[in-house]
C-alpha cells in the first residue's frame, strides 16, 4: 500500500503523499476517542492537524443519542 509503504507512522504518510500529490486539502474521519487514549496511542487526525504542511478537515460522526420515551 503506498500508505504504509512510505513511513512507519499513517499521519506522517499520509500527509507526505498529499504533498507529493499536490493535494489542496485532506479530509479525515475521526471516532472521537478520548483525550487520555489519544495522547497514549495517538491519532491519525491529531497527527495530520499537527503535521500536515496542507490544510486538513477533520470529519466527525455525531453522537448516537438514546431514543426517547416516544422512541424517536
Amino acid at each position: 500500500s503506498p500508505v504504509t509503504d512510505r513511513c512507519g507512522r499513517a499521519f506522517s504518510a499520509l500527509a507526505k503523499l498529499a504533498e507529493d500529490e499536490d493535494a489542496k486539502a485532506v479530509v479525515v474521519g475521526s471516532r472521537g476517542g478520548s483525550q487520555i487514549r489519544e495522547v497514549v496511542l495517538g491519532s491519525v487526525s491529531n497527527g495530520l492537524v499537527n503535521h500536515s504542511t496542507r490544510p486538513v478537515l477533520v470529519v466527525t460522526h455525531p453522537r448516537r443519542t438514546p431514543p426517547n420515551e416516544d422512541g424517536q
